[in-house]
């Protein structure tokens, strides 16, 4: 049992790793790597008591799950107002003929995500930059380029 269950539970975080990267940047993406090791670590504390490993691996283990899933739930979250708010002015564009001075009309579906999203239109070309947790972690999109990812 102890076995199967920190199967799941280390596969699952060792799954979910991937995309650390992108929530937390690459500093804490080898933090989560050395914590999914040190949870299928626990495995060998089996050997002395089981029930105990079991729990830990349980704890442990499904608290980074838990992280990450949430993690990843806010940065989708934040992609989807991202690109809703490049149909808005794009929307804008097409129907006035000039793109909105700032994203005062724009209805956010997330505002508690408004403050980490900056909007600029220059040259005629629509500009987002925007960050989850970090502003050194960085994602943009540019009406030229697309959207992109620093560092990278």
């Amino acid at each position: 049992m102890l076995i199967a269950l920190s199967a799941v539970i280390t596969g699952t975080a060792a799954l979910m790793e991937y995309n650390t990267v992108y929530t937390q940047g690459e500093v804490m993406q080898l933090f989560y790597r050395v914590a999914v090791a040190g949870v299928s670590a626990l495995l060998l504390m089996g050997l002395a008591n089981r029930a105990m490993a079991a729990w830990l691996t349980l704890l442990c283990g499904g608290s980074l799950i838990l992280w990450q899933a949430n993690q990843s739930r806010r940065w989708a979250m934040l992609h989807e107002e991202v690109t809703a708010i490049v149909a808005h002015v794009n929307a804008m564009k097409s129907t006035k003929g000039q793109m909105p001075p700032d994203l005062s009309a724009y209805n956010f579906r997330h505002p508690e995500l408004q403050k980490q999203i900056s909007y600029s239109f220059n040259k005629g070309k629509l500009f987002l930059s925007y960050y989850l947790n970090d502003r050194g972690i960085s994602y943009w999109y540019h009406e030229d380029s697309g959207f992109g990812y620093y560092p990278d």
